[in-house]
């Protein structure tokens, strides 16, 4: 899974948060 690409596309709320 690549969290990078999730807070740039998907944005679950968690992984933006956590990578942002």
């Amino acid at each position: 899974m690549h969290a990078e690409d999730e807070a740039h596309g998907d944005l679950d709320g968690q992984t933006v948060i956590e990578f942002t």
